[in-house]
């Protein structure tokens, strides 16, 4: 393991989290641990027993209730979290998410505690220092006793409602709040089973998809694997209302025959095309269609035509449906991908060296699988 950099990388912060009996942490050596950081993960200090602090080297093993000193950033201490059942210190795990946040926020030049801790100036308690982010070279003390300097980046947590008051009274100029759920442990088990619950029940036909999925979201806000404040903020609200406003769209497409005369117009084309042939192009066109505009503008837009040209050719709509929400679903050719900048992935040049292969290798794949499992003959 090598030694911590004096200047910490952009969104790195110094947190000190609890190793718990029972934690897979437990009886591993350090360097292990930043493996399974990802190349993201420091660990700059273990301290033992409450007040001894050892030399953080790659072959010491983690013992139940060490105390570890992490440089990384809050994606990865949340992951980490999660994967080791480690405790983040002032962080207990039970806050309630809807009105608990965690938000980071500049210690100004004014502020009244420039030169003092944290301990010392939030005595009050109402808010929980879980990080601390310096450029100059990160802090070589316990978090609580850390001299605040200004330009310093904390990671607070607390009420929601009161934090803008408490940070305007302390000096501290928030910077964002994050929908991060830090100190609990992530526990996919459940939320697997109950997604996979609806989608058995939808699938046999027991109550409608809607019905089905609703109840899947009502059982883990009951269950409180997911907590309000997360429901409303992972719904794409612009992409809710360009679907509401697509839906009479095809209507009109269908009811109008004008989804109807396309397909016809299309059929006479290209001649007597087979129906195996029909749904590989229904397939290309959605490919192509959702590099231009939003995967569910296209579907909404292909699949009153999709359906027409089922019915022209004399097959069933199932084939002709799945093509369309399939090539509307994969948008890898307009740029949607997260590439990484280097050697020019993230430019456009780099999305379509990545995109095109990808888009290609969907049809070759998804044309088979999708008439192996939907035979286009009703």
């Amino acid at each position: 393991m090598q030694a911590p950099p004096a200047l910490a990388p952009a969104g790195a912060y110094a947190s000190e989290v609890h190793v718990p009996a029972g934690s897979p942490a437990v009886g591993r050596r350090l360097a292990e641990l930043e493996h399974r950081g990802d190349g993201a993960l420091g660990i700059t200090a273990v301290l033992r027993e409450g007040y001894r602090r050892l030399d953080p080297r790659p072959g010491l093993v983690v013992e139940a209730d060490d105390t570890l000193v992490l440089l990384c950033g809050l994606s990865t201490l949340q992951r980490m979290v999660g994967r080791l059942g480690l405790r983040i210190a002032g962080d207990d795990g039970t806050a309630d998410p809807d009105r608990f946040g965690v938000v980071e926020a500049v210690v100004t030049p004014g502020s009244r505690l420039v030169g003092r801790s944290c301990a010392e100036g939030m005595a009050g308690g109402r808010l929980s220092l879980l990080g601390v982010g310096r450029s100059a070279g990160q802090p070589a003390v316990r978090l609580h006793r850390v001299k605040l300097q200004a330009g310093d980046v904390l990671v607070l947590q607390g009420e929601l409602a009161a934090m803008p008051p408490l940070l305007a009274d302390l000096g501290f100029l928030p910077l964002a709040e994050r929908r991060l759920r830090l100190g609990r442990r992530q526990r996919a088990a459940v939320p697997a089973a109950v997604a996979l619950a609806a989608a058995g029940l939808a699938a046999w036909g027991a109550v409608p998809a809607v019905v089905a999925l609703l109840g899947a979201v009502a059982v883990l806000l009951l269950l409180r694997h997911l907590g309000l404040n997360e429901m409303y903020a992972s719904v794409d609200w612009p992409l809710l209302v360009l679907a509401g406003a697509l839906l009479p769209i095809g209507a009109a497409l269908s009811d109008s025959g004008l989804a109807a005369a396309a397909a016809g117009g299309l059929v006479a084309l290209v001649g007597g095309i087979a129906p195996a042939a029909a749904v590989a192009l229904v397939l290309a066109a959605a490919l192509a269609l959702a590099a231009l505009v939003n995967g569910v503008a296209a579907v909404l837009v292909l699949a009153p035509a999709a359906v027409a040209l089922a019915g022209r050719l004399g097959a069933g709509a199932d084939p002709f449906l799945m093509a369309a929400a399939v090539g509307a679903s994969c948008n890898f050719l307009s740029g949607a991908l997260a590439l990484p900048e280097a050697q020019g992935w993230g430019r456009p040049a780099g999305a379509w060296r990545v995109g095109l292969p990808l888009t290609l290798l969907v049809f070759a794949v998804g044309l088979p699988m999708i008439l192996l499992t939907w035979p286009v003959r009703p």
